[in-house]
């Protein structure tokens, strides 16, 4: 029975290995694709860059109007609320992306295809191709988070540090769960895209500022619709020390880093789901 319990470990030890060997070959052949042209992956970083960067002169120029900051939060705590919603943001760019082109590839009847090959449909479009703006997005999101952490009045541990990061990996899998949701319902019906564009922008907007100056309902549709609040406004008040000690808020708020988990697991049974009930744009 160990012997048996022992190869089964094994065996999956080496699956692991070869499906890392495929996802290290893959996107490398794909960042070198990227590379051939030099003009394009430069104006792409460009671009991250400069949409990124104009959100934050916007949040910047508020804030100068606003100099005791907004709501409960500090200027600096507003930046920290930026700059870990831009880190957060570039990581589902640079992993999630993909999935925002499941419209023209169902329309086009290119996803067929990805039934047809060995490897798992949702690996298959992880890798399908690198998105060079999340470079730029990455690069705006690392210099403001550093910025903001350097201001903000916390004493800092390695516990909180370690808060941070996975508050900041957890609100890149909210945004992909999210994204990943919304390619369920474009399977079934690609003329929906423009759904995506929509909460893509909701996100962009108002993922920026503290959700305490909006009113409680739009606070609410924030938490329980569009789980925007776990992407950075609820870690942010963990990490300042504003959170709510008492109530349901107080304990979404501790464990927004869990939900984000959470979400991005069930958004992926759903996939699963939806995968198995997928039928061609050709019938």
């Amino acid at each position: 029975m160990t012997a048996i319990t022992e190869s089964a470990v094994q065996l999956r030890a080496r699956r692991a290995r070869h499906t890392l060997r495929v996802v290290y070959k893959v996107s490398a052949l794909n960042f070198r694709a990227q590379m051939e042209y030099r003009g394009n992956f430069v104006a792409s970083i460009m671009f991250g860059v400069l949409w990124q960067t104009s959100t934050l002169m916007f949040v910047s120029v508020l804030l100068t109007r606003f100099k005791g900051g907004l709501g409960s939060f500090p200027s600096s705590g507003v930046l920290l609320i930026v700059g870990m919603r831009l880190v957060a943001h570039g990581l589902y760019v640079l992993f999630f992306y993909n999935f925002a082109w499941i419209p023209l590839l169902v329309d086009e009847g290119r996803m067929d295809g990805y039934f047809l090959r060995p490897l798992p449909v949702f690996m298959q479009l992880l890798l399908s191709q690198f998105s060079v703006n999340a470079i730029g997005d990455l690069l705006v999101g690392f210099s403001t988070l550093g910025v903001a952490l350097a201001l903000v009045h916390v004493h800092w541990t390695v516990a909180m540090g370690l808060y941070v990061a996975v508050a900041v990996i957890a609100g890149a899998l909210v945004e992909g769960a999210v994204q990943l949701t919304l390619s369920c319902l474009l399977l079934r019906s690609p003329g929906s895209r423009v759904l995506g564009s929509w909460v893509d922008e909701l996100l962009s907007t108002f993922g920026n500022y503290p959700l305490s100056i909006l009113p409680r309902t739009v606070q609410g549709l924030f938490t329980f619709v569009l789980p925007l609040a776990f992407v950075a406004y609820f870690p942010v008040e963990v990490i300042l020390g504003i959170a709510p000690r008492h109530g349901a808020t107080s304990v979404l708020a501790h464990w927004s880093p869990v939900v984000g988990f959470v979400l991005f697991f069930l958004a992926r049974r759903l996939w699963g789901y939806s995968l198995r009930h997928y039928h061609s744009a050709g019938g």
